[in-house]
């Protein structure tokens, strides 16, 4: 377990314009959240202040840690920051906004109401994104983090909302791959 103290130094670490610094401190972050972090509610508004950082390596770091912290943190402030966190998937970088939008699925561990507001906010993602560069692509991931949610949560309405949204595709071509996520 890392001390309080230095999760702050690894925090502060991520935003470092050393690369490898700032790398060796995502994955250290990382590897403390595989386990109940205390420290995840004390940590939480940094790393959403991180989401409007300068830099798009240290705004998509910030997103994955707060998508791995949502199981333990405090459930209204995930609720709170949930939208926040899917609108960071529209980072003017598209790989920065790819990263979070993957990272979303840990979310599907993190207590009640959060997992069922992922899937809202996700279902509305998949039909703002129609006409984005790379729109494919994003409805592909939605479908997968939707997948990943359905199968944490054993819960079947998720897996009939992501279907639903799989036929809003009109191309045969993409839709065949989204309901392919779900075989």
């Amino acid at each position: 377990m890392i001390p309080p103290a230095d999760i702050r130094t690894l925090i502060d670490a991520v935003t470092s314009a050393d690369r490898e610094r700032q790398g060796a401190a995502f994955q250290m972050l990382c590897a403390a959240t595989e386990t109940r972090p205390v420290w995840a509610d004390a940590a939480w508004g940094s790393l959403v202040a991180l989401l409007d950082h300068g830099n798009n390596r240290t705004r998509a770091i910030a997103g994955q840690l707060l998508a791995r912290l949502a199981p333990f943190a405090d459930s209204a402030t995930v609720v709170r920051d949930l939208p926040r966190l899917v609108a960071a998937t529209r980072d003017a970088q598209f790989v920065t906004g790819r990263h979070i939008l993957q990272a979303l699925a840990h979310i599907a561990r993190a207590g009640d109401p959060a997992p069922a507001l992922l899937v809202d906010l996700l279902a509305a993602r998949f039909h703002q994104c129609a006409g984005e560069k790379n729109a494919t692509l994003i409805r592909f991931d939605i479908q997968t983090v939707l997948r990943t949610v359905h199968d944490r949560r054993g819960d079947d309405t998720v897996r009939l909302r992501a279907l639903e949204l799989a036929m809003l595709e009109p191309d045969p071509k993409y839709r065949k791959k989204y309901i392919g996520c779900w075989r």
